[in-house]
């Protein structure tokens, strides 16, 4: 430590040299430890000085999006959705810009138009978090050192969440509607996914993840291995014997990882195989084919949540089967029908009858034998 007194002062000075330049100063004590720790605060302030003088890099958005897909496909389950935003709307908006270029201005221009392709205001809030979310993520890399667009408004949602859910003749039409010839061509594993939605609640990219490996049939249990949920944590959903009889019989047909693979036609020659990607147009017109009122992918898992409170089941046992952090979250996937709520209201005139279920029990208790995964030397599986 370069600490030293200069002629007859007690207080002691320090000096150093730090790129080129002499640096002296009289520390004020005579303590020589706080001398000595004045002087290694000096240097750490010069080594965050110089961090933040660091130029910014600053790349063009069309580059930039390269290495956020290659974090996102490493770290990120949402990997598939997002690229498909980023390839199809982002990127041909915002590529030839760099990432300081963008502005809230430029951001207003991309909701206004987003609005005239037809787009629902939900939709373009999705995109503009996911690119909002980008440049927060260049800030965290030092690729700029401050974001433009994070005050960028979002539309404002003035309409009521739907409380749409399928009823089980709707559902019958629904899974007819998949089994026609042009559905089962370009999405041969759409009923199956359907089912799942409904008898189990996962998210659409919880059901398009599933291996077979995430499924106990000895304990009729499906396993959750990825969440997202503030925990992160996966959970098990219990099958009941309807679906445990679907699954086994789809297990007899498939010999790959995935429960649900991509078609053999959009499989990469020499890459691993691959599972279904998404299935959001497929299910739309499966919905339009079925002449049922619309209703969404992500409203089956509403459907599976109301299913289980008409049969009764506890609100901590929906809320751990559907994976939600918390009781509140639960309790917003919960759609009466009109003619429970009825139920509910006649029976404060004391009817004998008591509250009846307005629809029949969402889940049925597995009578099937038990059955297990087992691999055998040649590759070949067999259930036992």
């Amino acid at each position: 430590m370069a600490l030293y007194r200069r002629g007859g002062e007690k207080e002691w000075w320090y000096h150093f040299w730090y790129h080129g330049i002499h640096i002296q100063q009289r520390t004020n004590t005579t303590d020589k430890q706080e001398a000595r720790q004045k002087e290694k605060n000096h240097k750490a302030e010069l080594q965050l000085e110089l961090r933040s003088a660091e130029p910014e890099k600053n790349p063009k958005f069309s580059d930039f999006a390269v290495q956020y897909l290659a974090y996102s496909k490493a770290s990120r389950p949402s990997y598939g959705v997002e690229y498909y935003y980023i390839d199809r709307t982002l990127s041909p908006r915002f590529g030839h810009l760099r990432l300081k270029q963008i502005t809230p201005f430029h951001v207003e221009m991309f909701k206004q138009k987003r609005l005239t392709d037809g787009l629902k205001k939900s939709s373009i809030n999705r995109e503009i978090g996911l690119l909002k979310s980008m440049l927060n993520r260049a800030v965290k890399w030092k690729q700029i050192q401050a974001s433009a667009i994070r005050d960028a408004e979002l539309f404002k949602l003035d309409d009521e969440p739907s409380d749409r859910v399928l009823s089980h003749a709707e559902e019958e039409q629904l899974i007819a509607a998949c089994e026609e010839s042009e559905l089962r061509y370009r999405a041969p594993h759409l009923s199956a996914i359907i089912t799942v939605a409904l008898y189990t609640g996962l998210r659409r990219g919880e059901i398009l993840r599933l291996r077979w490996a995430d499924i106990n049939f000895q304990k009729n249990v499906l396993i959750v291995k990825k969440s997202k949920t503030k925990a992160g944590k996966g959970r098990n959903v219990n099958l009941n014997s309807m679906l445990r009889k679907k699954l086994l019989a789809l297990f007899e047909q498939e010999h790959g990882e995935w429960i649900f693979p991509s078609p053999k036609r959009f499989q990469v020659p020499g890459q691993p195989e691959s599972h279904i990607s998404d299935v959001k147009n497929a299910f739309r017109r499966a919905v339009s084919r079925a002449g049922i009122k619309p209703i969404t992918f992500h409203q089956l898992r509403h459907t599976f949540c109301t299913r289980l409170a008409d049969a009764g089941a506890l609100m901590p046992v929906i809320q751990d089967l559907a994976g939600h952090a918390s009781i509140t979250m639960t309790r917003r996937y919960i759609h009466p029908a009109d003619e429970r709520k009825q139920q509910a209201v006649e029976a404060l005139l004391g009817s004998p009858k008591g509250l009846e279920p307005a629809t029949e029990p969402a889940t049925e208790t597995a009578k099937s034998p038990s059955g297990q995964i087992v691999e055998v030397a040649n590759g070949s599986r067999s259930i036992s």
